[in-house]
């Protein structure tokens, strides 16, 4: 497995005196940039009446266990021969679009599985992530109670992205699964809810479940994952039934089956060399006399130019990719401005104004726009023993 350690979290840790934890955590922390990077020496625990907020752009990075704490349960075998970060308390991570708060590991010779991940025991939803990012775990995170708000997160170069085990019912949206050894969604005796998620890349399968689980996923965009894209779901997710704006394969539920086409990637230049409406690169012209005419002003005010030689941010989404505005329509996953959400982690922002909007009117919601395919999604097949909410 190639190494998955961000680049940023290894200069972040150069920039702040670290600070190191371990345990259990019985009062009420605030994690800031002034004490990142936060090492994780042994399995930590946030207690039943802690709460622990992690600012914008602080890293958390675990590292091997020194010893074994016998304060702190174990979940399984796996969890006893790496760290781990349960939380039984609250847990709030407060990052910032392009400034997320990443938990990693700190060995140098990072893989995947170098840490446990994050383990959420806690009630309701006392767990709530907000633009993270998390790698290099066995698992990113495992919910084994609870109904945790995942949302605007990333987790990639981990064994297995989320785990949803027991009775739980997280609530992940806006999120990007990707690049996961075993899979992005892995689904025990559960019901979670996912919305306007990319699941894409991972080596062997996007989404698992146990056959009797209920899964309410919609308006999501899952694609090329390994083996199988969906095993032991409902049969109708991830076969094509219909087309969103009469090109864009989708099933039953409104999950895009697409490549989600971040900017700068492959498939994004692929895009921008079959966009018709492009005027052809200079490189490649025959009549430069014409193509002048087509290119007219400096060489940075043209479409075809800015297409080209753009910067992107990480996890941006092409404007070619058929996840922008494909997203629930439903108004309250709508994007900062009120537009029908984006799938990926930077859709579904809420902004001030919308916050503000919202505090003024709560009883006149706005109207969500109408979906983009005319068919209605079907009432999901409830198999045999399935978990009810």
């Amino acid at each position: 497995m190639k190494k998955f350690l961000l680049p940023l979290m290894l200069a972040a840790a150069t920039v702040f005196a670290s600070s190191e934890k371990s345990g259990v955590i019985s009062k009420s922390e605030h994690w800031t940039l002034n004490g990142s990077p936060y090492i994780i020496s042994d399995d930590l625990l946030i207690g039943p009446d802690a709460t622990v907020r992690i600012d914008a752009g602080v890293h958390v990075l675990a590292g091997r266990p020194a010893v074994y704490r016998k304060d702190v349960p174990q979940l399984d075998a796996g969890d006893s021969f790496a760290v781990s970060i349960r939380v039984k308390g609250t847990l709030k991570c407060e990052g910032k679009p392009g400034n997320p708060v990443v938990f990693g590991s700190n060995i140098d010779d990072s893989e995947t599985c170098t840490w446990y991940g994050l383990i959420l025991d806690a009630p309701a939803d006392q767990a709530q992530f907000a633009f993270t990012e998390i790698v290099n775990a066995c698992t990113g995170i495992t919910v084994v109670r609870g109904r945790p708000d995942i949302h605007n997160t990333v987790i990639s170069g981990c064994a297995n992205g989320i785990r949803v085990l027991d009775k739980t019912a997280p609530v992940v949206a806006n999120c990007i699964l990707t690049k996961n050894e075993s899979g992005g969604l892995s689904v025990t005796n559960a019901n979670p809810v996912v919305r306007n998620s990319i699941i894409a890349f991972n080596s062997n399968c996007g989404i698992l479940s146990d056959g009797k689980s209920l899964i309410d996923m919609r308006y999501n965009c899952v694609w090329n994952n390994g083996d199988k894209s969906f095993g032991g779901c409902d049969p109708r997710l991830g076969v094509p039934s219909k087309k969103i704006d009469n090109k864009i394969p989708a099933d039953s539920y409104d999950n895009i089956i697409a490549d989600p086409i971040f900017a700068g990637s492959t498939a994004d230049s692929l895009a921008v060399e079959k966009d018709v409406s492009l005027a052809t690169d200079k490189s490649r012209a025959k009549n430069p006399e014409l193509l002048s005419i087509l290119h007219m002003g400096k060489s940075g005010d043209s479409l075809a130019w800015k297409k080209r030689n753009a910067k992107y941010k990480r996890w941006v989404l092409s404007c070619y990719s058929p996840c922008i505005g494909s997203g629930d329509p439903a108004h309250e996953y709508a994007n900062g401005d009120g537009s029908r959400a984006d799938m990926g982690i930077y859709g579904g922002i809420v902004s001030d104004d919308k916050k503000a909007g919202a505090a003024k009117s709560p009883q006149s919601p706005v109207e969500p726009s109408e979906p983009k395919s005319t068919e209605s999604p079907k009432a999901p097949l409830e198999p045999k023993g399935a978990v009810s909410r």
